[in-house]
C-alpha cells in the first residue's frame, strides 16, 4: 500500500510538470495572437487618420487654386476697364496707386495676399498702396532678395499669369494687365503680389484646421513631392511626415501594445526557465563539473601568460596607459620636428643640416618646387586642434607619384603654408589643380586659398608671408607687388638720408594703401611685422636701444594708436641720428659714385669691383655710400637705372631683344621677367600702352 502511494505521488508530480509546460505554451500563443491583433488595429487606425488628412489636403489645394483663379479674374477685369487705359494713366501716375489700393481693398482675397505693387516695363519705380518707390528698395524691404532676378522673373511672363517660386519657399503672383483697347506702343504692365511661404501656410491652417505632420507646398512641378500628393490646378500639396513618425494617438496605442507584449513574454520566459532549472538539476550538476575540469586544465596556461605580462611590465616599468602616452608623445614630437624643419626651410634656411634632417624625417624634397600660401580667412581666433590635424592630413594625403605635399602651421596664426614638391619641369601649370584639390577637401571649415607661385630651387623660397604674396602678385601681372617694394624703398631711403618728413609721408602712404594690397587683416599684420622687423634692425645698427614699452606697443595691432605713436617716434629718432652722423663728404662721394654708374650703365664690364677700383674704396664702402645716397644697394640701384633706361629705349622704337642686348642681359626671358616685376607689365605691353600716349601728345 505504501508502495502504491509513493508511485501515485510520483505520477502526480510528473503530471503537474506537464500541465505547467502546456499552460506556458498556451499563454505564449495567446500573447502572439493579441500582439497581432493590436498591430492590425493600429495600422487600420493609422490608415483612417491618413485618409482624413488627405481629405483636408484636398480642401486646401482647391482653396489655393481658387484664390489664384480669382486673382487672375480681378486682374483681367481691371485690364478691360477703360478707366485704366495706358494713354489715360500716362497723364497722372496717381491712378496706378489708386488701382493698387482698390485691389488691396478687395476683402475676399486679402487673407492670401501680403504685398501688392504695379510694375511697368522699363520703369524704375513701382506703385503700391503707400505710394511709389524705386523697385530695388521695395524688393529689399519686402523680400530682401535680388532685384534684378525678381525683375527678370516678372518680365519673363508676357501673355499668361504665373506664380513664380522664389528662394526660401516664397511665391510671387504675376498677372499681366491686358488692356483691350491699348494704343500701339503702350508699355506692358504687371500686377504683382509677393506672398511669403508663412502667409500661404497660415491660409492652409485656416482652411484645414491645422495638421499634426509637416505640409509640403509645391507649384508648377510635373512630379509631386510624395506619392500621395494632391494636385488642384497648378498647386500640389502633400504630407511629408518625419522619418518613422506616427500620429500621436496611434503612437501611444502602439507603444502600449508593444510594452504589454514584452512584459508578457518576459514573464513567460522567466516561468519556463524556473521550471527547466528545477527539472534538469542533474544535467546542471554535470555541466558545472565539466566547466570546473575545463577551467583547471586551462589554469596553468593562463597563469603563465599572466606572469610573463607582469614581468614585462616590471622590467620596462611601463603600464599600458604609459605605453600609449609615450607613443602619443613620440608622434607629437616627430610632427613638431617636421613643422620646425619645414618652417626653417620656408624662411630661407636651406642649409645642409636642415636638408639632412628633412631626409632623416622621411620628407622627400627633390625636383622643382611649387609654393602655395594658404590663408584660412574664415577661421577666427585659435584654430581647433582637430581642424589643424584634419587639414594637415588632408594635404599630405594628396601625395602621390607626381608630387609630394606638406602642410605647416605658421606662427600659431589661422593660416598654413603648403609646400609642394613636384617632378614636373613647369610646376606653374599644375597650380590650378593644386588649388582645386585644396578647395575640395572635406574639412569642418574650408579655408580660402591666398596665392601661390613656383620657384625652381630652395634659395628662392620666400622669407615671409608678405614677401611671398608680393612676389605672387608681381608674377601674376598685378603691379601691387612693385608698389609695395617702391613704398618701402622710399621709407628706408628717407630714413638713411635723415628726412623725417619724407619718411612719415612714406609711412602714411603705406597705411593708406595697405587695405588695397591685403584685404585680409591677417595678411596686413604679417606685412607690418616684416616692415617693423626691418626698422628695428636698422635701429639696432644705429645703436638705438628700444624700451620694453616700445617693443610691446610695436607688437600690438598695426593700425592702433599706440603702435603708430611709437613707430613715428622711432622714425624721428632714426632720422635725427642719420642727420647727426652722416659727414658731408660722404654725400659728395655717394653722388659721384651714382653719377659714374649712370654714365657707364651700358658698359659690359660694369661691376661693384670696377667701381671700387675707380674710386679706390672697398666693395662694402661703395655699397654703404650708395645706400646713404639713394637708400638702395648696388644691385638694386643698377637694376633700377637699367629699367629706366630700358623704358626710354622702348619708347624710342627699339625692339625688346635689342634693349636686352644693349643692357648686357644674357637671357631675354630673364629680362622680360625682371621688367614685369619692376613695372607690372611686359616690355611689349609697356611700349604699346605708352606709345599711344606720346602720339596723342
Amino acid at each position: 500500500m505504501a508502495f502504491f502511494q509513493r508511485v501515485l505521488s510520483r505520477q502526480k508530480s510528473i503530471l503537474h510538470k506537464y500541465v505547467l509546460h502546456y499552460l506556458v505554451i498556451a499563454l505564449l500563443a495567446i500573447a502572439l495572437v493579441g500582439v497581432s491583433l493590436f498591430i492590425v488595429s493600429a495600422n487600420a487606425l493609422n490608415a483612417t487618420l491618413a485618409q482624413a488628412e488627405r481629405e483636408k489636403l484636398a480642401l486646401v489645394a482647391n482653396d489655393l487654386d481658387a484664390q489664384f483663379d480669382a486673382i487672375q479674374s480681378v486682374a483681367y477685369s481691371i485690364s478691360s476697364n477703360v478707366y485704366y487705359q495706358p494713354a489715360y494713366l500716362g497723364r497722372s501716375r496717381f491712378y496706378e496707386i489708386t488701382l493698387v489700393k482698390d485691389f488691396a481693398n478687395y476683402k475676399s482675397y486679402s487673407p492670401v495676399m501680403a504685398d501688392y505693387f504695379l510694375l511697368y516695363e522699363g520703369e524704375e519705380d513701382v506703385f503700391y498702396p503707400g505710394g511709389k518707390t524705386p523697385f530695388a528698395l521695395y524688393i529689399e524691404r519686402i523680400a530682401g532678395g535680388d532685384a534684378q532676378a525678381l525683375y527678370a522673373a516678372i518680365t519673363a511672363v508676357r501673355a499668361t499669369s504665373s506664380l513664380e517660386p522664389l528662394d526660401g519657399g516664397d511665391f510671387l503672383f504675376i498677372c499681366p494687365l491686358r488692356f483691350l483697347s491699348a494704343q500701339e506702343g503702350s508699355q506692358p504692365a504687371w500686377f504683382c503680389a509677393y506672398v511669403p511661404r508663412d502667409t500661404l501656410m497660415q491660409r492652409v491652417d485656416f482652411v484645414s484646421g491645422g495638421f499634426e505632420s509637416r505640409i509640403a507646398l509645391q507649384y508648377g512641378q510635373e512630379e509631386p513631392l510624395a506619392p500621395d500628393a494632391l494636385r488642384a490646378g497648378a498647386f500640389t500639396i502633400s504630407l511629408v511626415p518625419a522619418e518613422q513618425a506616427e500620429y500621436s494617438d496611434v503612437l501611444r496605442f502602439r507603444q502600449m501594445c508593444v510594452w504589454l507584449s514584452v512584459g508578457i513574454a518576459v514573464l513567460l520566459v522567466a516561468v519556463s526557465l524556473t521550471l527547466a532549472y528545477a527539472s534538469y538539476r542533474p544535467i546542471r550538476r554535470v555541466l558545472a563539473h565539466h566547466s570546473a575540469i575545463q577551467a583547471h586544465a586551462q589554469g596553468n596556461e593562463l597563469a603563465m601568460l599572466d606572469d610573463a605580462l607582469t614581468q614585462a611590465m616590471r622590467s620596462h616599468q611601463l603600464s599600458e596607459r604609459q605605453l600609449k602616452s609615450l607613443l602619443r608623445q613620440t608622434n607629437q614630437q616627430r610632427r613638431q620636428l617636421k613643422d620646425a624643419l619645414l618652417s626653417a626651410l620656408f624662411n630661407g634656411n636651406g642649409s645642409d643640416s636642415v636638408l639632412r634632417a628633412l631626409q632623416e624625417a622621411a620628407i622627400r624634397l627633390d625636383g622643382p618646387w611649387y609654393v602655395a600660401i594658404v590663408l584660412a580667412l574664415d577661421w577666427e581666433g585659435e584654430i581647433p586642434a582637430e581642424d589643424v590635424l584634419a587639414f594637415t592630413e588632408a594635404i599630405e594625403g594628396l601625395s602621390g607619384e607626381d608630387a609630394q605635399y606638406y602642410a605647416i602651421q605658421m606662427d600659431r596664426e589661422p593660416m598654413f603654408a603648403v609646400l609642394v614638391s613636384t617632378g614636373e619641369t613647369n610646376p606653374a601649370a599644375q597650380m590650378p589643380d593644386v588649388l582645386q584639390e585644396i578647395a575640395e577637401m572635406e574639412l569642418h571649415r574650408v579655408p580660402c586659398v591666398g596665392c601661390g607661385y613656383p620657384v625652381m630651387n630652395l634659395a628662392q623660397l620666400p622669407a615671409s608671408l608678405a614677401s611671398a604674396m608680393a612676389q605672387a602678385s608681381a608674377q601674376g601681372g598685378n603691379p601691387s607687388g612693385a608698389q609695395q617694394e617702391s613704398q618701402c624703398n622710399q621709407l628706408f631711403q628717407a630714413l638713411r638720408q635723415g628726412s623725417c618728413a619724407a619718411a612719415l609721408a612714406a609711412l602714411d602712404g603705406i597705411n593708406d594703401a595697405l587695405p588695397r594690397w591685403y584685404p585680409s587683416f591677417l595678411a596686413q599684420r604679417c606685412f607690418y611685422s616684416d616692415l617693423l622687423s626691418r626698422i628695428v634692425l636698422l635701429a639696432r645698427e644705429q645703436g638705438i636701444a628700444l624700451t620694453q614699452d616700445c617693443v610691446n606697443a610695436l607688437g600690438s595691432m598695426p593700425v592702433s594708436d599706440a603702435c603708430q605713436r611709437e613707430l613715428r617716434l622711432l622714425i624721428a629718432e632714426l632720422c635725427e641720428k642719420a642727420t647727426r652722423e652722416v659727414p658731408e663728404h660722404a654725400d659728395q662721394r655717394g653722388a659721384q659714385i651714382v653719377g659714374y654708374i649712370q654714365e657707364h650703365l651700358l658698359d659690359y664690364n660694369l661691376s661693384l669691383e670696377t667701381v671700387a677700383e675707380v674710386f679706390g674704396l672697398s666693395g662694402k664702402q661703395i655699397g654703404r655710400l650708395i645706400a646713404r645716397e639713394t637708400g638702395l644697394s648696388y644691385k638694386e640701384l643698377v637694376i633700377e637705372r637699367r629699367i629706366l633706361r630700358a623704358k626710354e629705349m622702348l619708347l624710342s622704337g627699339e625692339s625688346v631683344s635689342s634693349v636686352c642686348e644693349r643692357l648686357n642681359y644674357a637671357s631675354l626671358p630673364y629680362f622680360i621677367k625682371l621688367f614685369r616685376e619692376k613695372t607690372g607689365f611686359t616690355p611689349a605691353k609697356y611700349r604699346s600702352m605708352h606709345a599711344g600716349n606720346q602720339e596723342d601728345a
